[in-house]
């Protein structure tokens, strides 16, 4: 086509009237439309110097509009305009914002593994899909559950919440209107709530009197002392003979006490459900049976003066009793079975006791009041031990988490953790007589020591080995001077240490089962008694 062109330098062409077919019709006009993409700023007229907001000093006389205006950027659309904080920049603000690398990982698997994850701009407990990212359905069909929680944990959660709304509305509710896993979940939950009420059964406390008399010609019961026993210093020396053997329990013994002070008497705590108090100095016969359990008794405790004893058993129960009289003053119970109890050292403090549960956790009761004071909530397994320490102003518990916990009485929280990767379980714990160190059994076959001051560490030179424990809780205790140490065995056998060299100084074959606790005699120098599964309790000199 040839190029023609339409614009004359003359005009001559215009002029004669000759016209080209394209200049006939109009020229199409096309508009196209204008997007700016950029933010609208502040204008900063041009003779206008500003002042940075990171300035810390000036030397001119600058004027008001200069040291107050906008940085060049968009404006923050919560912060008023000429106003600076420390956290600006020219290109908007930083805000501070703390995550724990906890919950950071937990959120990042579960997006990886289920497609959702918490979403942190939303109102922290608004509820609702808007507290999800991803995949919605998934987040439903898991009610939620994380890759830490699960999703298992999270459905007996929901069917908890369940019972309690079923045991609380089923007299409108009828189990023709629930599904086939919803009455199977009601019927389990019915015959484990049944078989927890029988285990906690209260019976009809009573003890019997063995004796001819409860008072001599003094008026004198059981309870008083021998008038030639008295209380002193003296050296302690190994046993070499069995000076008498009590029996009377039908089943396992679990644990004897020595009366405070004196140690006239002997209590002990049997598998067959009952508690009996022997005679140590006289005709050495049983004086008095207490019976109140319907469950095998696992721990005794004695108070400071010996007036009142508690005894916990796996009926759930922990049981008052007082010692002359044989009448039970209180039971207590958290429906969990207690391990081990222990009276407050004070004085002051002798309504108080502790008593560690299988249920991971440590309660406090008032007997004044017969309610539950504190909770000390920290093992991840069954506690075994309490220990006061540290003038009874702390207290050492170990569980079967392999963990030793030191708490400040009265506070829930732990004070000091005491955990190693080569440590084993402790199911028996006692102090030195001086208080300054404990000495825990564990289930290595090995005693280990532990400081009792301050520092609470192990220390590490003395160890105890020779004997076979593992799998027993084997009671230890130490001779009144702090020379010796005492511990049963899993074979009957007795052992007796040097404290000093650590030294096996000598093995007593004391049962034919095993030798589940050995304590020394407070007063007397040589005398050790010996408790078994064979239920003999048995008396050395």
């Amino acid at each position: 086509m040839p190029l023609v062109d339409y614009a004359s330098s003359d005009g001559e062409e215009g002029a004669a009237g000759e016209q080209s077919p394209v200049a006939q019709q109009p020229a199409p006009v096309m508009s196209m439309a204008i997007m700016s993409s950029a933010p609208d700023v502040t204008v900063i007229p041009d003779q206008l110097q500003v002042v940075p907001a990171t300035t810390k000093e000036v030397f001119a006389n600058h004027s008001y509009d200069a040291m107050w205006a906008t940085e060049e950027g968009p404006s923050h659309p919560y912060r008023r305009n000429g106003t600076v904080t420390n956290n600006s920049r020219p290109n908007g603000a930083v805000e501070a914002t703390a995550i724990g690398e906890y919950d950071f990982d937990e959120q990042f698997n579960t997006f990886q593994s289920f497609g959702y994850a918490a979403n942190p701009s939303a109102m922290l407990g608004a509820g609702g899909e808007s507290e999800v990212l991803g995949d919605v359905k998934a987040w439903a069909k898991n009610q939620g559950a994380s890759v830490f929680t699960g999703a298992k944990a999270s459905k007996n959660a929901m069917k908890r919440k369940f019972w309690k709304e079923w045991t609380e509305e089923q007299s409108e509710l009828q189990l023709s209107d629930l599904t086939e896993d919803q009455v199977t979940f009601i019927e389990k939950e019915r015959t484990k709530r049944q078989r927890d009420e029988k285990d906690t059964h209260v019976v009809e406390e009573r003890s019997i009197f063995h004796g001819d008399k409860e008072t001599d010609y003094q008026g004198r019961t059981f309870m008083a002392p021998p008038s030639d026993l008295q209380e002193n210093d003296h050296k302690c020396f190994l046993p070499k003979q069995l000076l008498h053997t009590w029996t009377g329990h039908t089943k396992g013994v679990t644990s004897i006490r020595f009366f405070p002070q004196f140690g006239h008497l002997l209590l002990s705590a049997s598998m067959d459900s009952k508690v009996k108090i022997w005679d140590v100095y006289n005709d050495r016969k049983c004086l008095r049976t207490y019976m109140g359990h319907t469950n095998a008794v696992r721990d005794v405790c004695f108070t400071n003066d010996g007036r009142h004893f508690l005894s916990c058993g796996y009926d759930r129960y922990i049981k008052k009793w007082d010692t002359e009289t044989g009448q039970c003053i209180g039971a207590y119970t958290n429906k969990k079975i207690p391990y081990c109890v222990k009276f407050h050292p004070n004085p002051a403090q002798q309504h108080t006791f502790i008593a560690g549960c299988s249920d991971k956790r440590i309660i406090q009761w008032d007997t004044r009041s017969g309610k539950l004071t504190q909770k000390y909530d920290a093992h991840l397994g069954g506690v075994n031990t309490l220990t006061f320490v540290d003038n009874n102003r702390r207290f050492v518990s170990t569980s079967d988490d392999k963990k030793i916990y030191i708490w400040e009485w009265g506070i829930p929280v732990v004070m000091k953790h005491i955990s190693e990767p080569d440590m084993f379980s402790m199911p028996y714990v006692t102090k030195s007589p001086d208080g300054k160190v404990f000495l825990g059994q564990s289930m290595n076959n090995e005693i280990h020591v532990y400081g009792a001051k301050d520092r609470y560490s192990q220390i590490r030179k003395k160890i105890f080995k020779g004997h076979m424990n593992a799998g027993y809780a084997c009671g230890l205790d130490m001779s009144p001077d702090g020379k010796y140490v005492l511990s049963g065995d899993g074979d009957g056998r007795a052992f007796i240490w040097d404290w000093k060299s650590c030294k096996i100084y000598k093995k007593i074959k004391a049962h034919d089962k095993v030798c589940i606790d050995a304590k020394w005699h407070p007063i007397e120098p040589s005398r050790v008694a010996t408790a078994s599964w064979d239920g003999t309790i048995k008396y050395w000199d």
